[in-house]
């Protein structure tokens, strides 16, 4: 709609002068002609000035979201850089939960010998898989307060695994050790509770939080809030802290505002009865196809079983980067065509200046002008007016640049290096497009330009 209003707008104006021409004689047109000329050239100073700045403040956006871009593909997520797969189970079906363990056991034994796999573990919610939640937890030595209960609870995400679910992802070992075959759910007892502690293996962040200065493992946690007695805390699920892993991406591999910063807490699956989890498959080639065959292979194995959300992880990844590559993408294509509009702009402003000034240039030309210093004057009004355009559009950028914030990670959205090299890309078009006419009125021969006279 405003591309319509601005082409209607211009074309009136283009009718109603051609209208004021016609109806113009003698020397009032011909002063009519040189107000109209004047005011021309302001107006196209100042559009060209708008247009350099505009095209500058887009190629600076570009080149920060560019950058983002390049940082999220080269980000230190923390996990493998290897081919893994994901396939969510649902075994619940002709199974009673006594069951369920030995069916978890022989669905791992399974896709272990898969031809291509290299590790097999089962997890309740893989790297950016969704599903997440979250919980309060509180060290064993907090003190309860009845007027603050959540003071010194931290609230963290919750994350079911098996063994072999940090090898196949390559999350490292720090202290401590993983889950085994020991970490299995106690007898007659399914919350973890007293007698029967539970484990868990936590990040280098969550150990750094909840017990600074201090080695994480071998501590103890209760879920919930502190205690208020011997009798609640006896009440409680507690879990001992066995292992410290690497820090790694898990939820979300760029914050969002829905998303926290809280860390991520590992517990052994097999004290979980659940009915459900997804297999994680570090596979020694492509992880698709793995994952495709072995799903098949799966359900002829077990017709009960429910296969379902297949996925890899550079998959996911790239999903997780789909809105930053997007939006640098489509900045970059708004920036060159500004770019492309404001050489043209400039072209044709110095190409309409030469046309207007050819019997002026010519006269000049014949009585003896330096070709040098006709260029200089025919380019220099519009170059000044590109550097002009650059200046404000460097200030502009400058000043919107925490816009682009919320858009970026980990990039600095006035780096002097993204500004530098916008300023020489628009400045080297612009001065060319400014030459080039200015270059062929130089060369412009007395004899040819004034022969109409």
């Amino acid at each position: 709609v405003l591309a319509l209003v601005v082409g209607l707008a211009v074309g009136a104006l283009s009718v109603l002068r051609g209208f004021g021409e016609r109806t113009a004689s003698g020397t009032a047109a011909s002063v009519a002609g040189d107000r109209r000329s004047t005011g021309r050239g302001a107006l196209n100073s100042g559009l060209l000035i708008a247009e350099v700045a505009l095209a500058t403040v887009l190629t600076i956006a570009a080149g920060v979201l560019a950058k983002n871009f390049w940082n999220l593909r080269t980000m230190d997520t923390g996990l493998t850089q290897s081919e893994v797969g994901f396939l969510r189970l649902d075994f619940a079906e002709g199974n009673e939960p006594t069951d369920l363990p030995a069916v978890r056991a022989r669905l791992v034994a399974l896709a272990s010998s898969y031809p291509g796999v290299d590790v097999a573990a089962l997890a309740s919610r893989t790297p950016f898989g969704g599903g997440n939640s979250a919980f309060l937890l509180s060290p064993e030595a907090l003190v309860a307060d009845a007027d603050r209960p959540y003071r010194g609870a931290t609230r963290a995400y919750r994350h079911m695994v098996g063994p072999g679910y940090f090898e196949a992802l390559g999350i490292p070992l720090l202290r401590g050790r993983v889950f085994d075959s020991r970490d299995v759910l106690p007898p007659d007892d399914d919350s973890a509770g007293p007698g029967a502690p539970g484990v868990a293996v936590v990040t280098a962040d969550f150990a750094r939080r909840v017990f600074p200065g201090e080695d994480a493992v071998g501590q103890v946690f209760y879920l919930g809030t502190p205690a208020e007695s011997e009798e609640q805390s006896a009440r409680r699920p507690w879990f001992e802290i066995v292992g410290v892993v690497g820090d790694h991406s898990q939820r979300n591999l760029l914050p969002d505002v829905d998303s926290t910063d809280d860390p991520d807490v590992f517990f052994a699956l097999e004290q979980f009865n659940s009915s459900s989890a997804s297999l994680v498959l570090a596979t020694s080639g492509p992880a698709e196809p793995v994952v495709s065959g072995l799903q098949e292979e799966l359900q002829v194995a077990d017709p009960d079983l429910l296969t379902f959300s297949a996925a890899t992880l550079g998959g996911r990844l790239s999903e997780e980067s789909a809105r930053p590559r997007f939006s640098g993408l489509l900045m970059a294509l708004f920036a060159g065509l500004a770019l492309v509009l404001s050489a043209v702009g400039i072209y044709g402003v110095v190409a309409t200046a030469v046309a207007e000034r050819r019997r002026e240039i010519g006269i000049r030309m014949a009585l003896g002008a330096d070709a040098a210093r006709v260029l200089r004057e025919v380019a220099s009004p519009s170059a000044l007016r590109v550097v002009a355009g650059l200046a404000f559009g460097v200030v502009v950028a400058l000043l919107s640049a925490q816009v682009l914030q919320s858009q970026v990670f980990e990039t600095q959205v006035r780096d002097p290096w993204i500004y530098a090299g916008s300023v020489i890309l628009l400045g080297v078009a612009g001065l060319c497009a400014a030459v080039l006419p200015a270059r062929r009125a130089s060369r412009l021969e007395a004899s040819v330009a004034l022969r109409a006279e």
